[in-house]
């Protein structure tokens, strides 16, 4: 019994394995070989039945009888044929077809309502499931496809956001000089060679804009920001980041000290335009809790330009120490949370990072530091 199973096994295992044209012929052949000796079977019964009623007697309704025993004979192999044949299709359809054909139907139905998520996969090797597995990977595809259309559009969402985000900073230091220029001009107190320095800071935050527009143009994601490393001075870089931090001072009730300690002869190679983008909005995130200083500090130690920004508010809470730098992280409405991630995007596109801590006295502290090389 053994044998016979295990052959009965490796014949399953060989009809499941095997093409649909093979598996085919095999089911027909063993049709015809059951037909054959369903046949044969049925003409021998028959057969001895006649020669029963030939040796019991010979007359007319003896000679009836054994007329329809032919027709019997006949009708028999015909309705044997038609039996085996179809439950040959019956046994096909169901082992190799059915399954096959009722997990594409339902992948389509799961498909026309714009669900991937049923697996259509089926074991075996023969043509049906290879059209299963094709089915399968059209999903998977569709699947991937979708992720990155959904990647894109979070990445054109992030973009846009950046763009509105960052187009605030230079907007809001244009905006505190024309009040200042609006304040003092028309009066008098405004010594023409103050006009005309305030007229190139407002220049210098137009061409700044110009050049955050013309690179936002041809960027379609974020980490396409291209870090382009030019000598700058310490004295220089303050300088800007002063004048900056005046612009966004004024109408505010916090006072903005920008510092640099003992480096204002220094150079070194970096992208002045990440540095300042990051310290401005630092300064602009530290102004929304700062109660009446913030102090900016820039330092080179070990080939990194760090700039800390500290507040004197109530400092980051646990969550923001965790969570600030996430995008669209926000503690309060009115604002896109995109402030501190877009920092710690450039700092580290810059080969640095930043760390958000408290201070041991009072408000928090931003940290931004920037792989640099001084000279």
């Amino acid at each position: 019994m053994d044998f016979i199973e295990e052959k009965w096994n490796r014949f399953g295992d060989m009809l499941r394995k095997s093409t649909i044209k093979k598996a085919l012929m095999l089911y027909v052949g063993a049709g015809l070989l059951a037909a054959f000796c369903s046949g044969l079977f049925a003409v021998k019964y028959l057969e001895n039945w006649k020669e029963m009623i030939e040796k019991l007697e010979e007359s007319v309704r003896a000679n009836r009888f054994l007329l329809y025993l032919s027709f019997a004979e006949a009708a028999a192999i015909v309705l044997l044929v038609c039996g085996i044949i179809f439950v040959v299709c019956h046994l096909f359809y169901k082992n190799r077809m059915e399954p096959a054909l009722t997990l594409i139907e339902k992948e389509i139905r799961f498909l026309n309502r714009e669900d991937l998520s049923f697996d259509c996969g089926l074991d075996g090797e023969d043509e049906m499931a290879q059209v299963c597995k094709s089915l399968n990977d059209m999903r998977l595809a569709l699947i991937e496809n979708r992720r990155k259309t959904w990647e894109l559009m979070e990445e054109q969402r992030v973009l846009h956001a950046v763009f509105a985000h960052d187009i605030r900073t230079p907007l809001t230091v244009m905006k505190g000089y024309l009040s200042m220029m609006e304040k003092f001009y028309p009066t008098g107190n405004m010594p023409e060679e103050k006009v005309t320095e305030t007229v190139k800071t407002l220049l210098g935050q137009v061409e700044r804009i110009e050049r955050f527009s013309q690179s936002m143009k041809h960027m379609n994601r974020m980490e396409e920001w291209e870090i382009v490393y030019k000598k700058v001075t310490a004295e220089a870089l303050l300088e800007i980041l002063g004048k900056n931090a005046k612009g966004l001072e004024q109408g505010q009730k916090v006072k903005i000290a920008v510092t640099a300690g003992e480096i204002r002869q220094r150079e070194f190679f970096c992208d002045g335009g990440a540095v300042q983008e990051v310290a401005d909005n630092l300064i602009l995130n530290a102004m929304r809790y700062a109660q009446e200083t913030i102090r900016v500090t820039l330092e080179v130690a070990d080939g990194r330009l760090f700039c800390y920004v500290q507040d004197d508010g109530p400092g980051f809470s646990a969550e923001a120490l965790q969570m600030g730098a996430r995008p669209y992280f926000i503690t309060e409405k009115g604002h896109m949370g995109m402030g501190l991630s877009i920092c710690r995007m450039l700092c580290k596109k810059h080969g640095g990072d930043l760390e958000l801590t408290n201070s041991i006295h009072r408000g928090g502290i931003a940290c931004a530091f920037f792989r640099v090389t001084v000279r």
